[in-house]
């Protein structure tokens, strides 16, 4: 790897001093443009700019395209590859594009692309997008659980990006070719020291006219509450990113750094404005969640218009639920058998692009939901909070902590 103080200034651009024909051309911090950029040109690929693997020859370069045909004809992991001739420092803001078309189907596996700590790249990347070999895309955080989001048209070209942050990273997917982009995932840790990047191939073909590489600006939370404040049973007050918390029922308060609802009664609510529809919201909830019939179960409230319209996720009684509440009416959309333990800290997070709604316990995806008809109209509804379900005679009180509500790029 090479710091900055071993370039060598020329015109505003910075070129590798210690080796002329790596042809690679890095803008200096805070100038802007790309720190890396491959658009294919010429007839062949650039061995300065990377690290090949290709023993059966699928890789080309086709009208400033790269085009890999597929992998090997005993399809095996990491060849075709390339992985980068250089590696960069993993700082807040570093940015990994690339543009994808995918031109057929795999056998068995697809392709991956991103960063890593190995040089070359290797399968386990420390943050990368993988592309299975039926086109699902998935994002590929270091804890290797592979996260499913939508399905890649062959034919149809789409950009993905992976902007790394002070531990962790966010993935991020355009499918209008960069106009606009979706959040798909976010991970707080991981991803430190100097990276490598790059793509290797299972058995996908596909085509590609970029691959680069530059800073940005990583964009704080859109809502951000540990509720790491005085003890209150009175109100929640306001969250640390700024908005405040309305008590729509009950009583709401702070005790030990965490959200309460005093009045301890059913149905009771909290709301605050996030000003997004889609975007990620994580929650951290504890309760009396084992039983179906004594039960303090913390609800994590999204897309909420009013106290007869919106959104919910929670976890205990046996379930993972999305349900909606239309016009006051409640019914499931989604649910999933899974035990809980009374006293736990669970992580919720709740991943909403358009009319697709994800929901994870503990980083596990639990529940996958399309929206339709008119339940669209959540879509619209920009709101966040608590809800307390109560039942019976539950021992263990329910809790809310670290609210947080990721939208989309700067």
């Amino acid at each position: 790897m090479y710091s900055y103080s071993e370039y060598t200034t020329r015109r505003g651009f910075v070129t590798v001093g210690l080796s002329p024909a790596l042809d690679l051309i890095l803008r200096q911090p805070g100038l802007g443009g790309s720190l890396f950029r491959d658009g294919f040109p010429g007839q062949s690929i650039n061995p300065s700019k990377w690290t090949i693997t290709d023993t059966e020859s699928k890789l080309r370069v086709l009208g400033s395209r790269l085009v890999c045909v597929g992998g090997k004809g005993t399809p095996a992991w990491n060849d075709p590859r390339l992985s980068s001739a250089v590696a960069v420092a993993a700082a807040a803001g570093l940015t990994l594009e690339w543009e994808l078309t995918r031109t057929g189907s795999g056998s068995g596996g697809g392709m991956q692309a991103g960063f890593d700590g190995s040089n070359p790249i290797t399968q386990s990347l420390s943050a990368g997008w993988a592309l299975s070999s039926s086109g699902v895309l998935q994002a590929f955080p270091s804890d290797a659980q592979q996260r499913s989001f939508i399905t890649l048209t062959q034919g149809v070209s789409y950009r993905f990006r992976i902007v790394l942050k002070n531990g962790g990273a966010l993935w991020y997917y355009s499918t209008n070719g960069g106009v606009t982009w979706n959040l798909a995932w976010e991970e707080a840790s991981g991803n430190t020291g100097p990276l490598y990047y790059g793509y290797l191939e299972h058995s996908i073909p596909f085509t590609s006219d970029c691959i680069r590489i530059f800073q940005s600006s990583v964009k704080a939370a859109v809502v951000t509450d540990t509720f790491t404040r005085a003890d209150n049973a009175l109100t929640l007050g306001s969250a640390e990113s700024g908005q405040a918390w309305t008590a729509v029922a009950g009583t709401w308060g702070i005790s030990s750094n965490k959200a309460y609802c005093v009045g301890d009664m059913d149905t009771e609510t909290a709301v605050l404005e996030s000003g997004i529809a889609d975007g990620i919201v994580d929650c951290t909830v504890s309760g009396t969640l084992a039983s179906g019939t004594d039960f303090r179960i913390p609800h994590v409230l999204v897309r909420y218009l009013d106290a007869n319209n919106f959104l919910r996720v929670f976890y205990g009684a046996g379930n993972v639920k999305l349900q909606k509440s239309d016009g006051g009416v409640t019914s499931d959309l989604a649910v999933t058998a899974l035990a809980a333990l009374d006293g736990t800290d669970y992580a919720i997070r709740i991943a909403m692009v358009g009319n697709s709604v994800k929901v994870y316990v503990d980083g596990t995806e639990r529940i996958s939901y399309t929206l339709a008809g008119g339940d669209t109209k959540y879509n619209a509804y920009t709101k966040v909070g608590m809800r307390l379900r109560k039942s019976g005679s539950p021992a263990t009180a329910a809790r809310w902590d670290n609210l947080a509500v990721q939208g989309g790029l700067p």
